[in-house]
C-alpha cells in the first residue's frame, strides 16, 4: 500500500501556541502545545466530515495517519470545548 503526501496547512495559530509536524506529512503527525492542559483534537476531511478525534494530555500528540488517503485534511483543536485553533 502506497499512501501519497498528506498536506496539512495551519490557518490560525497567531501566538505559537501549537505546532503540526511534518507538514506535509504521509504516516505520523506530531501535536505539540505550548502549554499543560488537556485539549482535544479532531481531524476533518476537506468535505468536513469527521475522520478522528482524541485527546492532547502531555503538550505532544503522535498521530497514525497512515491510514488516510491523498487529500487535504484539517485540524481543530479545543482547549475547554473553545476552538483555539484551525
Amino acid at each position: 500500500v502506497v499512501v501519497e503526501t498528506i498536506n496539512i496547512n495551519e490557518i490560525e495559530n497567531q501566538d505559537n501556541l501549537w505546532d503540526i509536524s511534518p507538514n506535509p506529512a504521509q504516516n505520523i503527525i506530531t501535536l505539540n502545545i505550548g502549554f499543560k492542559t488537556i485539549i482535544e483534537y479532531k481531524i476533518f476531511n476537506s468535505c468536513g466530515i469527521e475522520i478522528t478525534n482524541g485527546k492532547i494530555e502531555n503538550s505532544s500528540k503522535t498521530i497514525d495517519i497512515s491510514y488516510l488517503t491523498e487529500g487535504l485534511y484539517f485540524i481543530q483543536l479545543f482547549e475547554n470545548k473553545n476552538k483555539i485553533g484551525v
